[in-house]
């Protein structure tokens, strides 16, 4: 499934998105950390133009994890058929590199899986990846 979806995402980066101003052009497409969670496949994909929680097929709109409940939009691509995203980052420029931005959605996805319920989503994104990126 990572193999199709970067190909899909690589694909959008060359053709939508080709000449868009909001891109990173220190930044790849790069699916990571997925792994399966609740018959689903759970990852982040990191774009030069986005960072989003995905849920390949996907579950409901609101999906409740370990540090609570995140609310999930649909999509569709032809190359992946349907699946399920949060954002977490919609600009990507403060990200310094490829390196910085998979640390980055590692973290979250440790944060997301293991931390503790009274974190909200809001305070999560904004305390602990307010500077992400910044040395």
């Amino acid at each position: 499934m990572r193999e199709k979806l970067e190909a899909a995402f690589r694909q959008i980066r060359e053709t939508r998105m080709a000449g868009v101003m909001l891109m990173n052009d220190r930044l790849s497409v790069e699916a990571v950390g997925f792994r399966t969670w609740r018959g689903n496949q759970l990852g982040i994909l990191v774009t030069p133009w986005f960072m989003n929680l995905m849920l390949l097929p996907g579950l409901g709109e609101r999906v409740k994890f370990p540090c609570g409940e995140f609310e999930f939009l649909h999509a569709y691509e032809p190359a992946v058929g349907h699946y399920r995203f949060c954002p977490m980052f919609s600009l990507m420029n403060e990200f310094a590199d490829q390196e910085a931005a998979r640390q980055t959605a590692l973290e979250i996805l440790k944060q997301i899986l293991g931390a503790d319920s009274g974190v909200s989503r809001r305070d999560f994104l904004l305390g602990a990846f307010g500077n992400a990126g910044r040395s």
